[in-house]
């Protein structure tokens, strides 16, 4: 038996290493076809042994029947949502712990509910903790939590009191979310009313120290892992169905006495944009210990809506004999279809991936669970048990961020996060990286230990709690019944949870077009769970403006991500790249493929020459990236390093009175080794009730079309530019690019040598521009918090006040604080102003400070519609480009420098512009220079005038002979100038030299009487330097405006039966919007009188848009709502103080 296990031994080892050897030889792409075709494979001989239901049930009429309005969906107290679309996925999700909708969203599932590529594939998914206890009896009972909001048709489907209604399920705490609004926490969030914390956020987030509110992150305070993050708590409390007690002095709080701490993670990386990732961080905050504890996931995939009385699904165990050539990314994961791939109204369906991933530890068998090497590590033994914690990186205090000079920064050793009385982590001290519970290596993990599934409504009930607790028993693993409305339930334990302690379960769901498309984003799912929830991380996102016109939409972006730094690849801002759409989705533009035809990446905008609106720094990074995208065969085109820009005119093609969609990607080059570049998101929210919009920073909607008839057009006249003071020549561009901000105003542009930073002062030349007039603006204070002000750069003189509603003025340093150069204000510590109060402040602000932008960069903030782009010369030289003879036909060549006269202290280049003059007779005097005698005074035919204010005055000049020794000038003799003002006497100082040169057999030619020569010099700007603009806001003339009348016309005319450019209508089984006809170029205030031919008033529009567009559109309804009928019509349009006009359309449907 020893000799035959020898043999088996040495034979399985042989096989091992020939296998390592023909792997190793391998390339990506092999290994990863390899991998996939075993999944395949495996799938494909497993899946028909599944059993199939014969008769499924309609469960779609039960369970989509209701409610049959929309309703409030956060009518509990404290309950509160958010719609995560950070990427090509989009889900609702609840602070109770509800992933999709649920009963009440089940008429907005296409909108709700795991949407996909406009198709949704859940009803309801829900963390679960599971717990054998003994009861105040001494009962042995299992009580299990969760936050499963399903219909109430058939008995079980719902954790609820019989008697009082109440629901025994997950509630959101306090403390993790504004209350006075209904969206939970995330980040990127909104600062609508600028009083520095953002509007979903609590006020419990200040950081003191920073000054500012800050996100709790999962890894490090104030930074997120992910592009877009949700953070809630959640704890059973109310799960009071069971007599056990977990609180000792409190019988009014039941349950098991866990808090859930969960996250919402979504990647915009086009790798991991299919998929969306939640962790939960489950505490035992009761007075008890749990010595046998589950943690789960009920799932409820509905693939497609209600068209899931027929899902197929397929489960690929964590592991077995069968499963060990199934790569590790496409195990512990469910696998869900729909036979026909089609769902409601049509649309084609996808794969769904449930993987799940982290798993709770067990620091107590003796066992190394996660095969790691470790033997029962744990996360909260005060060791860095992988010996990972990096002092050099790591050291950085409880906080997890640098220089605050928080607990345990600096210290050398490694310190763990803290616990808020009661328990509870604190969101607010995750403890530093790389350390126990931000390590999740530090966790004995044992994985997925049971998977059950049954069809819906049936037996697999969540109020059952000890058929639940048997469910999930480890190592019951069950097939999944095909062709019905398929749920299950994933458990890993069994595991203590001490009291005080934490531990935690992750899953991801994951899309593909194909199987094949979805283990490409299976491997990346695995991938970002074993870089501890990190992924390649975008820049951060530009702020963008966008302002119609006629025909055109001006579109402008600030810097901010030229400084972001990714946490992998270091510094790799690279561009950006403009998509419009007229989707707020941004799906109508997704139709770059992959290898595998699946879409994958966006189509970019395109200029009215064809070229992608996409601006790249010039530093060699362009063209196709070297690297493809993970699986897919394709690589990310960077751009051709046409050099960075911040503003973009569109153009083309652009439609007046329809809406687009805009988004400006910033994005990066990753590396040349294995990332690919990655780009920010462009998210648009869509409320599913009120189809209101709600934007991110670098996403616009915008309608284009005509100014209102007689708006005059504001502009910048060279007039309205004045350079009063200095004599730098670069060029000084003041553009406007925002019409309709533009105000009556006066700003001074003055330069510097000097450029205070952080570090100190520099020296560095830069500029900055500042208005005359003051701005006054009305904010929050809460507190000692800062309130963001509209501006920074804020100026501390005599314009600057703070004062109440009732006119009470308050004093600097001693009531409020300002952050001058972020734009902040805070109450003193001793104030006397009131808290929680609204305040105005009146200040004076520079639009542009310190600017460095001196080579013709677009990087300069737009301020009141004004672009100010500077172009500065790096030294004084010569213009070889302007200078120029007067007459066009004469061609002599000059050559410019440096006297050749002189000690080197007594020349120097001088910043002036010279006229020379030349004539057939003496006109000037000059001293001549003879080598060996002193200078003489002799007759010139030619003289110097230096003329750069515009005032010619003459200048002593030095002529040098080379040629004819004459004492005459001759070409190829040299002009030495003396500085301006100088007397040539013997320490003036002398600057130009200019040779014109030397004739020759074919030019000969010659000044004639009178010729002149413009000698140019390119003069840098210095702080001597001061420019005056003045502009002027625009408005309406009336008489602009009356001959304009016979420029109003209807579009669609005729309308026949649709509007290309109607708004659309997003709610389930809508099809259209209004129909809609649009009057065009009307004055900015009017009245439309509509009428049959018969004379019939069919109703009346009261236009008043201002200046920005003439533009108001008729929905075809009558004054009673109905829909007109078809016909002939006229509209009579009345503008006071203009005239009149009447046009005649019609309406064919």
């Amino acid at each position: 038996m020893a000799k035959l296990f020898t043999k088996f031994f040495y034979i399985s080892f042989l096989i091992l290493i020939f296998s390592s050897i023909v792997f190793a030889q391998e390339s990506v792409e092999q290994r990863r076809q390899r991998e996939h075709q075993a999944v395949i494979n495996y799938i494909q001989s497993h899946h028909p042994n599944y059993p199939v239901n014969p008769n499924p049930t309609k469960t779609s009429e039960l369970k989509y029947s209701g409610p049959t309005r929309l309703s409030k969906l956060n009518a509990f107290e404290d309950r509160k949502r958010y719609l995560m679309n950070g990427n090509n996925v989009t889900c609702e999700i609840w602070n109770y712990g509800g992933i999709g909708p649920g009963f009440p969203g089940a008429n907005l599932r296409e909108l709700l509910a795991m949407v996909w590529k406009d198709a949704p594939y859940i009803f309801q998914f829900t963390p679960l903790v599971a717990a054998k206890v003994k009861s105040e009896t001494g009962d042995t009972i299992f009580i299990v939590s969760d936050g499963l909001f399903d219909y109430d048709t058939r008995p079980g489907l719902r954790e609820r009191d019989p008697v009082t209604n109440l629901w025994w399920t997950f509630e959101p705490l306090p403390g993790y979310a504004d209350p006075n609004q209904e969206f939970m926490a995330s980040n990127p969030a909104f600062d609508s009313d600028r009083d520095g914390k953002p509007d979903s956020w609590p006020r419990e987030w200040y950081n003191a120290t920073l000054g500012e509110y800050v996100w709790p992150g999962y890894l490090k305070v104030g930074e997120n892992n992910a592009d877009l993050e949700v953070y809630w708590a959640m704890d059973d409390r109310d799960n009071k169905e069971f007599k056990y007690y977990p609180f000792t002095n409190d019988t009014t709080r039941k349950g098991l006495g866990v808090q859930i701490d969960g996250r919402a993670f979504q990647w915009s990386n086009s790798l991991a944009a299919n998929s969306i990732f939640f962790v939960w961080t489950i505490t035992n905050v009761s007075d008890k210990d749990l010595d046998s504890v589950v943690f789960g996931i009920y799932g409820d995939p509905d693939v497609g809506g209600q068209d899931n009385d027929d899902d197929n699904g397929f489960f690929i165990k964590p592991y077995g004999d069968d499963v060990q050539n199934i790569p590790v990314y496409a195990r512990s994961m469910v696998y869900f279809w729909d036979p026909d791939m089609t769902g409601d109204r049509g649309v084609g369906l996808g794969y769904l991936g449930c993987k799940f991933l982290e798993s709770p530890g067990n620091p107590n068998d003796g066992i190394d669970n996660d095969g790691d090497g470790i033997i029962d590590e744990r996360q909260d033994d005060g060791i860095d048990n992988d010996g990972d914690w990096n002092p050099e990186t790591d050291d950085v205090g409880i906080d997890g961020i640098p220089n605050t000079g928080d607990l345990g920064e600096g210290d050398g050793v490694p310190t763990a996060g803290q616990r808020l009385p009661d328990g509870r982590p604190d969101p607010l001290a995750p403890g530093e990286p790389n350390f126990e519970y931000t390590d999740l290596d530090e966790a004995d993990q044992i994985g997925l230990t049971s998977f059950n599934s049954e069809s819906w409504g049936t037996s697999l009930v969540i109020s059952n709690d000890a058929d639940i607790w048997n469910r999930v028993t480890p190592g019951n693993f069950s097939e999944i019944t095909n062709n019905e409305d398929i749920v299950f339930i994933f458990g890993s334990g069994k595991i203590s949870l001490k009291k005080g302690e934490s531990k935690r379960i992750s899953m991801a769901f994951l899309f593909g077009d194909n199987l094949q498309d979805l283990l490409v984003t299976a491997e990346t799912v695995q991938d970002i769970y074993n870089k501890n929830y990190r992924f390649f991380k975008p820049p951060d996102l530009p702020t963008v403006t966008a302002i119609p016109g006629d025909k055109k939409v001006t579109l402008f972006w600030d810097t901010k991500a030229e400084e972001s730094v990714d946490p992998i690849t270091g510094k790799d801002f690279e561009g950006y790249v403009i998509y419009r759409s007229t989707r707020p989705d941004f799906a109508d533009i997704q139709k770059i493929t992959d290898g595998r035809a699946s879409t994958f990446l966006y189509d970019p905008l395109k200029d009215v020459q064809g070229f992608d609106a996409k601006f790249d720094l010039q530093n060699n990074w362009k063209g196709y990236h070297p690297v493809a995208y993970q699986g897919r065969g394709i690589h990310y085109y960077l751009g051709d390093d046409t050099g960075l820009r911040h503003f973009f005119v569109d153009s083309n093609n652009v439609l007046n009175g329809q809406t687009y969609y805009y988004a400006v990607v910033a994005y990066d080059h990753g590396d040349s080794i294995g990332i690919p570049p990655t780009e920010t998101t462009k998210k648009i929210n869509v409320d599913p009730i009120t189809s209101q919009l709600i934007f991110d920073k670098n996403t616009v909607q915008v309608i284009p079309g005509p100014r209102a008839s007689g708006f005059e057009i504001p502009t910048i006249k060279t007039t309205d530019v004045l350079h009063p003071s200095g004599i730098g020549n670069g060029e000084v561009n003041f553009k406007i690019l925002d019409d309709l901000s533009v105000i009556d105003e006066t700003y001074t542009l003055t330069f510097s040598d000097t450029l205070r930073t952080q570090d100190g002062v520099q020296l560095k030349k830069n500029y900055s521009v500042i208005g005359e007039k003051s701005v006054t603006e009305s904010f929050f204070l809460f507190d000692t918090k800062f309130a963001a002000l509209s501006h920074g750069n804020i100026i501390n003189d005599q314009t600057l006040q703070v004062r109440d509603k009732q006119g009470t003025i308050y004093n600097l340093g001693t009531d409020y604080i300002i952050n001058f150069e972020k734009g902040a204000i805070r109450r003193a510590d001793n104030s006397t102003m009131p808290n929680n109060s609204e305040f105005t402040i009146t200040y004076r602000y520079y639009p542009i400070y310190q600017s460095t932008a001196l080579k013709g960069e677009d990087s300069n903030p737009v301020f009141n519609g004004v672009k100010l782009l500077l172009n500065d010369f790096d030294a004084l030289r010569f213009d070889q480009q302007r200078s120029k003879w007067s007459r066009a036909d004469l061609n002599i060549p000059a050559s410019v420098g440096l006297s050749s006269l002189g000690a080197a202290n007594r020349k120097t280049l001088w910043p002036a512009d010279y006229i020379i003059t030349f004539s057939d007779t003496y006109i000037d005097s000059a001293k001549y220079f003879k080598l060996g005698s002193p200078l003489t005074t002799i007759q010139v035919k030619y003289k110097v005038e230096e003329v750069t204010s515009g005032v010619p005055r003459r200048i002593w000049t030095i002529l040098k002979e080379y040629v004819v020794v004459d004492t005459a000038w001759s070409r190829g003799d040299e002009i030495i100038f003396y500085k301006p003002g100088a007397q040539a006497i013997s320490n003036d100082t002398l600057t130009w030299g200019i040779i014109f040169g030397q004739m020759t057999a074919s030019d000969s030619s010659m000044p004639r009487n009178g010729d002149q020569y413009f000698f140019y010099t390119q003069r840098p700007f210095s702080r001597n330097d001061v420019f005056k603009l003045n502009t002027k806001a625009g408005s309406v003339n009336n008489e602009l405006a009356k001959s304009r009348l016979d420029n109003i016309y209807v579009v669609p005319n005729p309308y026949v039966g649709a509007n290309e450019i109607e708004p659309g209508n997003r709610l389930p089984d809508k099809n259209r919007g209004e129909r809609r006809i649009y009057f065009e170029n009307l004055p900015p205030k009017c009245t439309i009188r509509i009428f049959t031919l018969s004379g019939e008033l069919v109703t009346t529009l009261e236009h008043d848009s201002g200046l920005e567009n003439g533009r108001e559109f008729w929905n075809l309804l009558n004054r009673d709502g109905f829909s007109v009928a078809y016909g002939i019509y006229l509209a009579h349009i009345d503008a006071p103080g203009i005239g009149e006009k009447i046009i005649k359309f019609a309406l064919i449907k």
